[in-house]
C-alpha cells in the first residue's frame, strides 16, 4: 500500500520541501488518530485543516518552482506557460499561487472546480487569524471548523496531488509510480 511520501516523490522538486510536507502529513495522521479517541474531536479540526492547507500551499509553491527551474528533466507545460512562469516572480502567498495556476490553466481548464475549491479553502485557512479582520462567516470559529471541512480540504489535497501526478510527474527514475487509487485519506477515519 503506497504511503503519502510515495506520491510526493512523483511531484516534488525540492527534497527538503518534500520531507517537510511528509512530516506535516504525519502530524495530520497523528491528530486524526488522537481526535478519534477524544471526546473533544471538534477541537482537532482547525489544526488539521490549517496543516492540510499548508501542505497544499507548499505543493503549489514547489510545483511553480519546478516549472521555473527544471531544464534537463522538464515539465510537460507548453512553451508559453513555461516562459510566463519563468518571467513571473513567485511570491510567498497561496492566493498568488492560485492566481498563477489559474491564469496559466496549470490545474486544468478554467471551468475546473479545483480553483474555486482552493479559493474557498484559502478563506478558511486565513481564519488562523482569530481577529477575522476580513469578516469571513461564520463569525464564531467553533461553527467554522467542522468535520465536513476536514473532509473537503483533505479531498482537495488528494485531488491536487493526483492531478499533478497524472499531468506533471517527475521522471520515473525519481519515484516508485504509486497507484493513484490508493492515495492515503486518513480524514475518512473520523467518526
Amino acid at each position: 500500500m503506497p504511503i503519502f511520501n510515495d506520491y510526493c516523490e512523483v511531484v516534488f522538486w525540492d527534497f527538503e520541501r518534500k520531507k517537510n510536507t511528509v512530516y506535516n502529513f504525519e502530524i495530520i495522521e497523528f491528530l486524526i488518530e488522537d481526535a478519534i479517541k477524544s471526546k473533544y474531536q471538534s477541537y482537532y479540526y482547525k489544526p488539521i485543516i490549517i496543516l492540510l492547507m499548508a501542505i497544499i500551499e507548499c505543493i503549489l509553491y514547489d510545483f511553480l518552482w519546478r516549472v521555473k527551474q527544471a531544464t534537463i528533466e522538464g515539465v510537460s507545460v507548453t512553451n508559453n506557460q513555461k516562459r510566463e512562469i519563468e518571467s513571473t516572480d513567485i511570491p510567498n502567498a497561496l492566493q498568488n499561487y492560485l492566481d498563477i495556476c489559474l491564469k496559466r490553466k496549470l490545474l486544468g481548464s478554467e471551468s475546473s472546480d479545483i480553483y474555486s475549491r482552493i479559493q474557498k479553502n484559502i478563506e478558511y485557512r486565513n481564519r488562523i487569524h482569530i481577529q477575522n479582520r476580513k469578516k469571513y462567516l461564520p463569525e464564531k470559529e467553533c461553527k467554522l471548523w467542522t468535520k465536513h471541512k476536514v473532509l473537503t480540504t483533505g479531498n482537495l489535497l488528494r485531488d491536487i496531488v493526483i492531478y499533478l501526478c497524472k499531468k506533471y510527474p517527475r521522471p520515473i527514475k525519481f519515484h516508485s509510480n504509486p497507484d493513484l487509487k490508493f492515495f492515503p485519506t486518513p480524514w475518512y477515519n473520523l467518526p
